[in-house]
Parts: C-alpha cells; sequence; structure tokens
C-alpha cells in the first residue's frame, strides 16, 4: 500500500496533503479520530473530517479525495 501511498501523493502534489499516522506512537491522535482499524484514511477539509475509508481499497480512497476537492 505504501508504494500506491507515495505515488497518488505525488499525483495530487500542491492539491493534498497526504500525512502517515503511526498509531502506536502517536495513540491520542489516532484516539481522537477513532481510528479502529489499520490501515484507516481519514479526509480533512477545512478542518473537518469529510470522508473515512477502512481497509486498503485505494477506489474507495480516490473516490473520497476526490469527492473533498
Amino acid at each position: 500500500m505504501k508504494p500506491w501511498l507515495l505515488e497518488t501523493a505525488e499525483e495530487f502534489k500542491g492539491k493534498v496533503k497526504f500525512v502517515a499516522v503511526d498509531v502506536d506512537k502517536s495513540e491520542d491522535l489516532a484516539g481522537s479520530y477513532q481510528v479502529e482499524a489499520m490501515p484507516t484514511f481519514v479526509v480533512i477539509k477545512g478542518g473537518e473530517e469529510v470522508a473515512r475509508v477502512k481497509g486498503a481499497d485505494k477506489e474507495s480512497i480516490l473516490g473520497a479525495i476526490n469527492g473533498a476537492m
């Protein structure tokens, strides 16, 4: 998944910011976003969560990103 995410981040460069969070090292942050499954992708726009994808479904992740733009 990581190579795909790096490639996708490059495609959206300047439009979308990708941030990876290690939930073991950032338990408070993971808790504040109620991350219960790995991987979980949270799309935030204007400080608000606008989409969430649980699992490594590339089409759903892209749909969530494009839907937020």
